[in-house]
C-alpha cells in the first residue's frame, strides 16, 4: 500500500465479461468489508458496509442479460 497501511485501503477492478448466452446470470460476492458488483453501471450485488472481524459475508444477486460483452466493474474496500 502507497502509505504502508495493510490494513485500511480501497481498491477497484474494471472489465469485462463474455457471456455464451442470454438469460437470467447470478452473481456472488464474498468479502469481510465492503465490496460491491456492478455489470454495465447497475448494482447486482451489494455485499457493502463495515463487517467487524474477519467472517466473510456472501451476497448473491441476479441480472438478466444477453450473450456477448458486458462492463463489470467491483469496488472494494478493506477496514
Amino acid at each position: 500500500m502507497p502509505n504502508g497501511d495493510t490494513t485500511q485501503y480501497a481498491l477497484q477492478n474494471q472489465g469485462y465479461i463474455n457471456l455464451p448466452s442470454s438469460g437470467l446470470w447470478t452473481f456472488q460476492m464474498s468479502s469481510n468489508d465492503g465490496a460491491q458488483v456492478y455489470i454495465d453501471g447497475t448494482l447486482v450485488v451489494d455485499n457493502n458496509g463495515y463487517m467487524s472481524g474477519t467472517t466473510l459475508t456472501t451476497v448473491t444477486g441476479t441480472a438478466t442479460l444477453s450473450a456477448g460483452f458486458h462492463a463489470l466493474h467491483i469496488p472494494y474496500y478493506q477496514r
